[in-house]
């Protein structure tokens, strides 16, 4: 791990995230080339032939929306949840940039959260005194 510090999404449930699959660029085409460069050197025609298609099937999705289930915290989309579904211990990775969209989403989130725990904590409650 880097000296990146941990973040705080570590072991909290992953969210759904929907997304629109992006043009693809030509930054993109250089690197799966070199994947696929690198995979034919080293003798694997299999995973030289999925780099190969990878960009064509890029290319035909571009704008469908996607889903993804991402960190609640930061947003990293490439963790696989435990078998409880909470996110593995990884560095914050903030690839949005700040903005009053984000403050109004995180604070709605928290507010549902809330509302969640005070019925919950209610049901405690109504349970230990009976």
């Amino acid at each position: 791990m880097s000296a990146s510090p941990v973040c705080p999404g570590t072991g909290v449930r992953l969210v759904p995230r929907t997304y629109k699959v992006r043009p693809v660029t030509d930054a993109d085409r250089e690197q799966y080339a070199r994947f696929e460069r690198s995979a034919t050197e080293r003798g694997d025609a299999d995973e030289a032939e999925y780099y190969r298609s990878v960009i064509p099937k890029w290319e035909t999705e571009v704008g469908q929306e996607r889903e993804a289930l991402v960190c609640a915290v930061c947003g990293r989309t490439s963790l696989s949840p435990t078998r409880a579904g909470t996110a593995r211990r990884h560095q914050r990775w903030d690839s949005e940039t700040p903005s009053w969209d984000r403050v109004y989403e995180l604070r709605k989130e928290i507010n549902a959260l809330n509302e969640e725990l005070d019925r919950v904590l209610v049901q405690l409650d109504a349970q230990s005194e009976a």
